[in-house]
């Protein structure tokens, strides 16, 4: 169960139920590094019931290769690959390739019509996570899917750190920020034990109350840090992950 995003799950729960009676949508999360996109689309995952589920994943060392991540999202809908017209068997042997405007066209109009079809069975719920790190042509594909759901049993979220893919696609975003102080609280509380409130309320402030950063500053602290007893270092110690970021 997620904490403090109460109006971002209502959000995602209306586009959902939308799906299931026959009226898509599409949708943008974006916020920094950290603060739970990744973590509301597993949510959304998890109030699916009834819709399949397909999700791909930008990965930046695949931003060059055209279609890379629409090949990713078609993996759960095999059986209706041949949908899928010939410009993407470039991609087949994993190699960059140039895409023209045309096979643009065709590729977006053809994954439209796969998860139509797919909707036909069950409705669809379609997942596009770091979406700052997908390659061009599919972003543009996902793109042309999401202004076109209208009519169709698709749901779309696409999350992002991109602060203009909002503006870019016309889609309803939610922008995610740092947890309000009474939630942070409450996250702090169900991650580690024995936190002194003043230690607490100093870790919020100090992150933003930013979910991971959070987790990872609390995993790096000693228990004596965290008890009161010593005195937090002057730069909290930051984890892998933010770091990464």
């Amino acid at each position: 169960m997620l904490i403090g995003r109460e109006a971002e799950r209502a959000a995602i729960r209306e586009l959902l139920d939308g799906a299931r009676d026959g009226r898509g949508g599409a949708l943008v999360v974006r916020g920094e590094p950290g603060v739970g996109k990744s973590a509301l689309l597993r949510d959304a995952e998890a109030q699916a019931e009834g819709l399949q589920v397909a999700r791909t994943v930008g990965v930046e060392a695949e931003s060059e290769i055209a279609f890379a991540a629409v090949d990713q999202a078609l993996r759960p809908f095999r059986r209706l690959r041949d949908l899928v017209p010939p410009e993407l068997s470039g991609i087949e042997g994993g190699e960059p390739f140039d895409v023209t405007t045309p096979q643009r066209f065709a590729v977006g109009l053809a994954l439209l019509e796969l998860l139509a079809d797919a909707a036909e069975d069950q409705p669809v719920l379609l997942l596009v996570d770091d979406a700052q790190w997908i390659d061009d042509p599919s972003r543009d594909a996902f793109h042309f899917v999401g202004r076109r759901l209208a009519t169709e049993a698709v749901a779309l979220i696409v999350a992002t750190r991109d602060p203009a893919e909002g503006a870019r696609t016309g889609f309803r975003e939610l922008v995610l920020e740092g947890l309000p102080e009474r939630a942070a609280l409450d996250l702090v509380a169900q991650l580690r034990s024995g936190v002194a409130a003043p230690v607490a309320q100093t870790l919020v402030r100090a992150t933003s109350g930013n979910p991971l950063a959070l987790e990872e500053t609390l995993r790096s602290l000693t228990d004596r840090h965290l008890a009161g007893a010593e005195a937090l270092p002057p730069l909290l110690p930051l984890g892998d992950s933010i770091t990464a970021a």
